[in-house]
């Protein structure tokens, strides 16, 4: 099931979250504009609405995400190389545990 933690307390580990989007969308959301998703890969065979926009509007209702793992680099065949080692970002790093989600709300 995983747990849940709302966005804005991770605002002290780093001002960008690294998130997989309804398990289609890896990309990530900059706490100073929580309503945007940029989207670093997005897969439209597992459900994807868009396949090329930088940048989506995250729906205006509460509404949770997954925290990335560096194994969903991996799965979006996305490089993790200069995400892993920037404190701006936030990711779980123990990819073997139950999945942490974040919340949100768009106003």
């Amino acid at each position: 099931m995983g747990k849940t933690v709302n966005i804005k307390d991770l605002r002290e580990k780093g001002d960008i979250v690294l998130v997989v989007f309804k398990e289609h969308t890896l990309g990530y959301i900059n706490l100073e504009r929580p309503g945007t998703l940029a989207v670093l890969r997005a897969c439209v065979w597992k459900g994807a609405d868009w396949s090329s926009s930088p940048t989506v509007p995250l729906p205006p209702a509460e509404y949770k995400v997954r925290i990335a793992t560096p194994k969903d680099f991996d799965d979006y065949n996305v490089a993790f190389v200069g995400y892993n080692n920037d404190p701006v970002y936030k990711y779980i790093y123990n990819s073997g545990n139950e999945p942490v989600y974040a919340e949100y709300k768009v106003k």
